[in-house]
């Protein structure tokens, strides 16, 4: 799945595909599904209360985009470079803009067989 986002006037490219969430713990040193759960587990409980953020670690939030980018485009540099190339960059809006291309790391197109179940 691949999306174009327009930020600080620049179109740029990111891409959810088989190899994400690996590259994610490659690129980072954390396992991808830790941090969306934990980040997740966040959001849900602080829904409708004032949110408490201080656990929070918003480098989550810049790798999942980065790595995003890095995965439709591998000429993405170092996450810091990349950063400094935007004058400013609302990663709240751009991670709201991309939840729905993390989702799909995690969904299926298909129905997946469970080969240990016989038909009789």
């Amino acid at each position: 799945m691949e999306k174009t986002l327009t930020i600080d006037g620049k179109s740029v490219n990111f891409r959810c595909s088989g190899g994400f969430l690996i590259r994610y713990k490659e690129l980072t040193g954390r396992d991808p599904i830790k941090d969306i759960y934990e980040m997740g587990e966040m959001l849900e409980t602080s829904k409708g209360k004032n949110a408490d953020f201080s656990a929070f670690d918003t480098r989550v939030l810049y790798d999942l985009i980065w790595v995003l980018a890095k995965t439709a485009d591998p000429s993405v540099p170092d996450l810091l470079t990349w950063l400094d190339s935007f004058d400013s960059f609302p990663v709240f809006v751009v991670f709201a803009d991309l939840q729905e291309l993390i989702i799909s790391a995690f969904k299926t197109a298909k129905e997946v067989k469970n080969p240990s179940k016989k038909k009789m």
